[in-house]
C-alpha cells in the first residue's frame, strides 16, 4: 500500500472512485486516502447507499455503469440514466 500511495501524485488521468457505504471489505478511509494523494487530476466521487462490496443492487449498477461510460467519453441516453447497460449470467 505504501508504495501505491506514494504514486498516485503520478497519475494525470481522470479518476472516478467509487464506494459504498455499506461497502464491508473497504473502508471510507481508503477513499479518503485515494483522494488526498490524486494531486495532479480530477476525481469523481460516487458514493451508492445499497451495494455491498460485491453486490450491486440493479438501479446501483445502473448509476456505476453509467459513471464508467461517462469516464471513457461515452454519453448515455437519457432514457436509460440508472438503468443497467448491459446483464450478465454467471455460469456455474
Amino acid at each position: 500500500m505504501l508504495s501505491t500511495k506514494s504514486n498516485l501524485s503520478d497519475i494525470h488521468v481522470p479518476v472516478t472512485a467509487i464506494y459504498s457505504t455499506r461497502d464491508e471489505v473497504v473502508s471510507i478511509e481508503s477513499l479518503a486516502t485515494l483522494k488526498a494523494g490524486l494531486t495532479q487530476t480530477t476525481v469523481e466521487e460516487i458514493v451508492l447507499t445499497e451495494s455491498l462490496h460485491a453486490y450491486y443492487p440493479e438501479y446501483e449498477q445502473g448509476i456505476i455503469e453509467h459513471a464508467l461510460l461517462r469516464l471513457c467519453g461515452i454519453t448515455p441516453s437519457e432514457q436509460t440514466e440508472n438503468q443497467p447497460v448491459s446483464t450478465f449470467a454467471v455460469e456455474s
